[in-house]
């Protein structure tokens, strides 16, 4: 349940990072798509991933100087999709107890930290 509570928090900031980037108050799209609705993980997918490439990003998890594992929280723009991770935080914000045990996994939360730390070092102004 922890990890569940942890990747809900981790994605509502991350969230909110999305929206703090001064990027979104340059482009005309989205100032238009403002005035229509609150944007999404597909508008933010569509302007991050031409200004930061944040498909090709990467976090590596180095304890003690040797490579442990690394990951690409964002790999999934590639392919025009959302993350795993942020599909999990989803399920459990809407349904939480039928999703819990399948989706408050430590793989979700690691990964969805890495994408909350790429958002803020690719993006240090805001």
């Amino acid at each position: 349940m922890e990890r569940s509570k942890a990747l809900s928090s981790v994605n509502s900031v991350e969230s909110g990072k999305a929206r703090e980037c001064n990027i979104f108050d340059h482009e005309q799209g989205i100032q238009e798509l403002r005035k229509e609705k609150e944007p999404n993980i597909s508008d933010y997918r569509e302007f991050f991933e031409g200004y930061y490439k944040l498909s090709g990003a990467e976090v590596k998890i180095i304890p003690n100087g040797v490579l442990y594992k690394s990951y690409f929280p964002f790999e999934a723009f590639n392919s025009n999709s959302s993350p795993n991770w942020w599909f999990s935080y989803n399920k459990i914000k809407h349904e939480w107890y039928d999703s819990l045990e399948e989706n408050g996994t430590l793989i979700n939360v690691v990964e969805a930290l890495g994408g909350l730390f790429i958002l803020n070092v690719l993006h240090k102004d805001s």
